[in-house]
């Protein structure tokens, strides 16, 4: 029993001591400065494909820019159903604050901004090729695509696209702050 008195007052001792260790920080003493997710702000986007071929375009777009619907449920691309063709396309993205299109804004500091693409399901949607900003590294605002031709129609994927905030950028997709992340859903037939 003595044992169970003295494992008693060691808890209670120091459940005593931790309450005196237990001091909120004062706010003021915050070391870690906030991150420097630059100058522009984004909340919508245009993202645009355009069948070179047939020069027929797709949109989805999410934002307040206009009185129009501003929600485009899935981008839609042709695909061939021979295996080894592919259909090519040529897309841009438009970013916005409200109804203020910053693209421009976002081209003007590209060596501090990339467009990233990830999650591509390479057999189904390839990359190609992506602008550079002034110092010839990626910008992302435009770029060229392909769809991998298939026997299988209506196949569904999406692609999750970051805007990041990279001081002097090195190209990285997964270095800086995301100022903007979404997904846009794609129908190939």
């Amino acid at each position: 029993m003595s044992i169970f008195k003295t494992f008693a007052n060691l808890f209670l001792a120091s459940l005593v001591l931790m309450s005196f260790s237990c001091e909120k920080e004062e706010e003021d003493n915050d070391t870690n400065p906030p991150l420097d997710s630059g100058n522009i702000e984004v909340d919508g986007y245009w993202f645009v494909f355009e069948n070179i071929s047939t020069n027929e375009a797709d949109t989805f777009k999410y934002g307040n820019f206009d009185t129009e619907t501003t929600n485009y449920d899935t981008i839609r691309l042709d695909r061939s159903t021979n295996a080894t063709t592919e259909v090519f396309y040529d897309a841009k993205i438009m970013f916005f604050k409200g109804q203020d299109n910053v693209t421009s804004e976002i081209r003007d500091n590209g060596f501090d901004y990339i467009v990233c693409y990830r999650g591509l399901n390479i057999d189904h949607i390839r990359l190609q090729e992506r602008d550079k900003d002034i110092n010839d590294r990626i910008l992302g605002l435009e770029s060229e695509w392909t769809t991998v031709g298939g026997s299988n129609q209506n196949v569904i994927g999406d692609i999750r696209i970051t805007l990041n905030y990279q001081r002097n950028k090195e190209n990285l997709c997964d270095a800086g702050v995301r100022v903007f992340d979404f997904t846009v859903p794609y129908l190939l037939y």
